[in-house]
């Protein structure tokens, strides 16, 4: 194999597919870059579990495949000139890199020793703007789960339902959704969870695009995702990522939502959240305590306390909670203020041991439950 491309279009393709690739394996080709250049260019990375493919724009002098060992081939490339680089393969699978007055000499890896790459089987695909749906993961990811005791809620319900798109996620204490309406309509009713690391993975390749309409109609800022029985794949700028999916039930979470509620109050998210950091300024990861909301009329009254001291603060709200008490984790309250698009924001309580469901006044595309946190009193 022999071929000659641009250092910035190789460095390019290895950064798409670097993190798909194990730091350790039993297989170790799979903690390589596998470059083949016997079709159309491209590289790939992957752990089985989730795998990249990245179009490599090259000259292909004489075709061939080779796998390098992906933290050295990254590191070298990384550190060459900008300038072409040359990739020559012999019949011994010694590998000259070479840029510039640069040359290296690696010992590769037969393309045959690399796994066989999951056969997607995927029929069903909807598209949608990159930027879209990467401000949909984006608004949704804090709410996976970390604890994989139940494996299923360490990924998120993708739900398609005619010209409705849903991401949902939920560590079982709270609850965050997020729709976007397709503009197709995918005339079926369906739903498969995906990883949240591979979820990570694609919000952090993807464009942020969506402040131009005509920008997101542009083929190249387009996300198709194609779903089968084990796998999904997302096709975005010539790269393609293929994850397997969770197999599980998920959380029946329209069983979950409230659909009356006794208490309400309209507030600025920005104004709560300014206020719930300034509370929560004696709260850490070692020191834990619940910030205590009191919905009076027209204000929140907001408190704290731990073995630091106590904190205090108010913020002005459209409502009356009659004197509503409840407390929250300030962490998890904080993760879907900032998940919220509008500015003003309905909060929504039916007591106070009962979930609150925060959505936009304005904007239907996002909603949030959080489940409260027992207040420990004087006697306690």
């Amino acid at each position: 194999m022999k071929i000659s491309c641009e250092k910035a279009v190789l460095s390019e393709s290895l950064n798409t597919c670097y993190r798909a690739i194990p730091s350790k394996s039993t297989i170790p080709a799979l903690e390589g870059f596998l470059i083949d250049c016997t079709g159309q260019p491209m590289v790939i990375g992957s752990s089985l579990e989730m795998t990249i493919k990245a179009p490599l724009p090259t000259q292909v002098l004489q075709p061939g495949a080779i796998v390098l060992t992906a933290r050295l081939f990254f590191d070298i490339v990384k550190n060459l000139s900008d300038d072409m680089v040359t990739i020559e393969v012999d019949d011994r699978l010694m590998t000259t890199i070479s840029c510039g007055a640069a040359v290296y000499n690696l010992i590769g890896m037969n393309k045959d020793d690399y796994p066989e790459i999951p056969v997607f089987d995927g029929d069903r695909t909807i598209e949608l703007p990159q930027g879209a749906f990467k401000s949909m993961i984006s608004k949704t990811i804090h709410a996976v789960s970390v604890n994989d005791t139940k494996i299923v809620l360490t990924g998120s319900l993708f739900e398609v339902s005619g010209k409705r798109f849903r991401i949902v996620a939920t560590d079982s204490f709270r609850l965050a959704i997020r729709q976007e309406d397709l503009q197709k309509d995918a005339e079926d009713h369906y739903s498969f969870i995906v990883p949240g690391q591979a979820q990570k993975e694609i919000a952090r390749l993807l464009r942020d695009t969506g402040a131009d309409p005509a920008q997101d109609q542009d083929a190249q800022n387009i996300v198709r995702i194609s779903s089968g029985k084990k796998h999904v794949m997302f096709e975005f700028g010539g790269a393609l990522l293929i994850s397997r999916l969770l197999e599980g039930e998920f959380l029946n979470y329209e069983k979950i939502l409230p659909r009356e509620f006794k208490f309400s109050a309209l507030c600025q998210a920005e104004d709560i959240q300014a206020s719930i950091e300034r509370v929560s300024l004696i709260v850490s990861e070692s020191i834990k305590s619940p910030v205590v909301f009191l919905f009076d009329d027209n204000i929140l009254k907001l408190r704290c306390q731990t073995a630091l001291g106590k904190a205090y603060d108010e913020c002005k709200i459209s409502g009356d909670g009659e004197g509503l008490e409840i407390g929250f984790n300030s962490r998890y309250m904080l993760d879907a203020l900032k998940a919220c698009d509008s500015g003003k924001i309905s909060m929504r309580f039916i007591s106070g041991i009962s979930p609150c469901v925060i959505t936009g006044t304005e904007d239907d595309r996002f909603l949030h439950l959080i489940s409260p946190v027992r207040i420990r009193n004087s006697n306690d």
